[in-house]
């Protein structure tokens, strides 16, 4: 019989798409590894079904006018009539409601919790995932639960695993930009004017998503650009994309712990306030260099920052060697495992 897991997880323009891409990649892994069938649970986002669009998961859509006690009847329904055999939480705020995952937890399955919180955050589950770089093991020697922390459990594509990135040159030819897949804030607009006053010669792939709700409005400001740019939409992930630039920049979500991962030289501009602890930590490791808090950063300051730093090659150099000592792309294995042996 086909063992089934739950994961609950959402995504939209204000949280982002990053939950709902790593529950697709443990979904796949799984199914590949270890003949285990997801389904993911998310509330209904216009944004976040486009996102979802190209990918194989099966979806279970929470009507987003329920409230909390709807949704967990909702998930406790699911798995009686599934028949599931774990329950996998990658939420940004209920996880640490100890009501509502007691509720799920009287089903007698066991529940995860996956989080990237860069505080110290109980979560009352069977194991508890951050691969946040600030957190540390021994904050939660005597909590309940088994706690993994650090970038190593960090969720990517495995195939980060393998990768095998040349030493970066002196010469930046091609950028790699993304802000994400549903670029919180719209800072795209403002970066690319940012790029259009560096004085630095580059053609830019950037990289977008349907889940913006703005990539007709993107495609019409691209074509008012000084530059080469080279516009690519919803592609299933960025793993074959590090090959083809020099220098990328992101926001501090996963696709930072990737580039990382890549070991490409690159810059953060924050979409949000939770993602600045993350980026800035992993300046102080010397595998990035953080711009700042996009809302809050004017297009001068962006462009003279990236100006900048383009030329910083010994820092560039600095964060190719120093990025496997952080991340090694084997996140996404050791949490499915960590998974398939919490199932009964």
């Amino acid at each position: 019989m086909t063992r089934k897991i739950i994961i609950r997880a959402d995504g939209g323009k204000s949280i982002g798409m990053g939950h709902l891409n790593r529950a697709t990649l443990i979904s796949d892994y799984l199914h590949r590894n270890f003949l285990i069938e997801s389904i993911l649970v998310t509330t209904y986002d216009e944004n976040a079904l486009a996102f979802l669009r190209n990918k194989v998961i099966r979806t279970e859509t929470i009507p987003s006018e329920f409230n909390l006690t709807q949704e967990i009847n909702f998930i406790r329904d699911l798995i009686f009539t599934e028949k599931c055999s774990l329950v996998v939480f990658d939420i940004l705020e209920n996880d640490i409601n100890h009501g509502y995952i007691n509720e799920i937890k009287s089903t007698n399955i066991p529940v995860a919790a996956i989080t990237d919180d860069s505080q110290k955050r109980i979560i009352n589950a069977d194991a508890i995932i951050n691969g946040n770089p600030n957190q540390l093991g021994i904050n939660y020697d005597n909590e309940n639960g088994k706690y993994y922390t650090g970038p190593v459990y960090f969720i990517m594509d495995d195939f980060y695993s393998r990768i095998s990135i040349d030493k970066p040159s002196e010469k930046i030819s091609t950028l790699l930009l993304t802000m994400g897949g549903s670029d919180h804030n719209d800072l795209i607009f403002k970066i690319i004017e940012a790029l259009k006053i560096v004085d630095y010669q580059f053609d830019v792939r950037l990289i977008s998503s349907h889940g913006t709700g703005y990539i007709d409005r993107l495609t019409a400001f691209i074509n008012t650009c000084n530059r080469q740019i080279k516009l690519l939409v919803d592609l299933p992930s960025l793993t074959q994309e590090w090959k083809n630039c020099d220098f990328a920049i992101t926001a501090g979500g996963n696709s930072l712990f990737e580039r990382i991962a890549a070991r490409k030289p690159g810059l953060t501009i924050c979409q949000l306030e939770r993602q600045m602890e993350i980026a800035d930590r992993f300046t102080t490791l010397g595998v990035n260099y953080n711009v700042g808090f996009g809302p809050d950063l004017s297009v001068a300051e962006i462009a003279s920052e990236i100006q900048n730093y383009l030329y910083q090659y010994d820092d560039h150099l600095m964060q190719y060697f120093k990025s496997p000592h952080f991340i090694d792309g084997k996140g996404l294995s050791r949490i499915s495992n960590i998974l398939v042996n919490l199932i009964k």
